[in-house]
């Protein structure tokens, strides 16, 4: 897969420093902690996200966090070429840094953040472990109900706005081939579309064995959640008094 990523990626460059260049990004990386509910957007680019699917959810998402005062940041590919296909309308985010991998040294002073742009299993997971491991040291434990005596990181994503390769979710023992309902994605989707083909409880199965994979290191219960309803436990394998709690919306209306 990443052999292929690799290509995708040379060949969307290329095609790239062929167009008009997009408008400049101003890079400004924050000089004092997030706080509040920040989102972090990583990679939502067209050299990741070539058919742009994603566009119209990451609009709505940013739009919505912009009108409530929160912080943007932008988490850019690289630091030459990352403007020219991305993804968003809105160019102006409160913050912009460069990063590879989705990696990041933002100080996190919050118990939650929110999440946009790929890919799930790969890059916007690094992005979620380095914003859990700054911020778990100073969120309290919960003093009761089902999370007493942890420390719970909540991360709220826009399914519309998150994308991910059909060949990245496996149903567990079958890790080998794509899911047959996901050929008809075709490349990139966003994870609206996978739950829409695969129904709930399906997704969720799928999703969680990723995010096992992904972010099991970040603590050692990991919770996923769907619209405020539906939520499925699992375990991960970092230390006991972590919760990394993951809140996926369909709709901006479950979300507001």
């Amino acid at each position: 897969m990443r052999v292929v990523l690799g290509l995708r990626i040379a060949l969307s460059l290329a095609s790239l420093a062929l167009g008009s260049a997009a408008e400049a990004i101003p890079r400004l990386a924050p000089t004092h902690p997030l706080r509040g509910l920040p989102l972090l957007v990583t990679h939502a680019s067209r050299l990741f996200e070539e058919e742009g699917r994603t566009a119209p959810g990451l609009d709505a998402w940013v739009a919505d966090f912009k009108a409530r005062g929160e912080t943007v940041v932008f988490l850019l590919s690289d630091a030459d070429e990352g403007d020219a296909g991305w993804l968003g309308a809105d160019l102006q985010p409160s913050y912009a840094i460069p990063s590879r991998s989705g990696e990041h040294e933002l100080e996190m002073r919050t118990h939650q953040m929110a999440i946009a742009g790929g890919y799930w299993s790969l890059c916007m997971s690094g992005t979620v472990g380095d914003a859990a491991a700054a911020a778990f040291p100073h969120i309290p434990k919960a003093a009761r109900g089902p999370s007493r005596g942890r420390r719970v990181f909540e991360v709220h994503a826009y399914l519309p706005a998150v994308y991910e390769d059909p060949h990245a979710l496996r149903h567990p023992g079958q890790e080998m081939s794509i899911i047959p309902e996901l050929q008809e994605l075709g490349r990139e989707a966003p994870l609206d579309e996978y739950l829409r083909v695969l129904g709930p409880r399906a997704f969720a199965r799928s999703l969680k064995s990723v995010t096992q994979t992904a972010l099991g290191s970040a603590a050692e219960h990991l919770v996923l959640e769907l619209d405020g309803e539906r939520q499925w436990s699992f375990r991960g394998t970092g230390q006991k008094d972590r919760e990394l709690r993951l809140r996926l919306w369909s709709r901006l209306a479950s979300w507001n």
